[in-house]
């Protein structure tokens, strides 16, 4: 019971901070997940999650979307996707050695990607259209991979100049898109290892994250974040340690 409860509160906050910051639920929801579950299966099952919070949160926020924006990110973005997701898939489910070295990665993703959010000046730069497209495949692979593409796709995005609603739904859009790509090829490792996958864990995270979606759109204009969005940043770097190091 105390497990599901973690993971309620995790996914609820998780996607209620992924409406001010472009990133959260996947980062976040990860981890947890992480600490019951083997790496591919985590990794799977934090994708269901995303997935479909998303399609949620697309519902909320459709008419704000850029099309022209989803076509040069997001087509570059499912490609790198299929390469990610392949590569995760290449890990054996029942090696041990694999599942190490695949937790190390993450570790390793979740302090570089948690660095980057935290690096304020790197929002700053100034980036040429022409790497719109290495962007979007970067974000997309890294999706593909571990989840972890909310960071840099926000990074991306936010050169677009575009309004905080359009903002938000093109990623959410470009997300969709990416949770879509790898939940496909993730599809044949999901159904030959089903029973591996706790279902009412699963449907515990998708409640939680749907009730963080509604509340982060209502308070999208109102709520300050920063001390939060802050210690999220701290965590993700101590687990990311841990992770390395083969603590958990």
């Amino acid at each position: 019971m105390f497990n599901l409860l973690v993971v309620l509160f995790v996914a609820f906050a998780g996607s209620l901070l992924t409406f001010f910051c472009g990133f959260g639920l996947g980062t976040i929801l990860l981890p947890v997940f992480l600490i019951f579950f083997d790496a591919p299966i985590a990794i799977a099952m934090t994708a269901i999650v995303h997935f479909l919070n998303n399609l949620f949160k697309l519902l909320l926020t459709k008419k704000h979307i850029d099309l022209s924006i989803l076509k040069s990110f997001g087509i570059p973005s499912v490609l790198g996707a299929v390469v990610g997701s392949l590569l995760l898939t290449s890990f054996n489910l029942q090696d041990v050695g694999a599942q190490s070295a695949l937790k190390r990665l993450i570790g390793l993703l979740l302090i570089v990607f948690a660095f980057i959010e935290w690096w304020t000046s790197f929002r700053k730069w100034q980036i040429d259209s022409r790497w719109y497209f290495a962007g979007g495949l970067v974000s997309g692979f890294f999706g593909g991979l571990s989840g972890h593409q909310g960071a840099l796709r926000s990074a991306f995005l936010s050169k677009f100049n575009l309004d905080k609603n359009t903002w938000i739904a093109t990623g959410v859009a470009i997300a969709c898109c990416v949770d879509l790509t790898r939940l496909t090829v993730y599809s044949k490792q999901i159904s030959t290892a089903s029973t591996h996958i706790h279902y009412q864990s699963l449907g515990v995270a998708l409640m939680g994250a749907i009730a963080g979606a509604i509340l982060g759109n209502t308070l999208l204009k109102k709520m300050n974040i920063q001390i939060l969005h802050t210690s999220v940043t701290i965590g993700l770097i101590i687990f990311g340690i841990l992770l390395i190091f083969g603590v958990i």
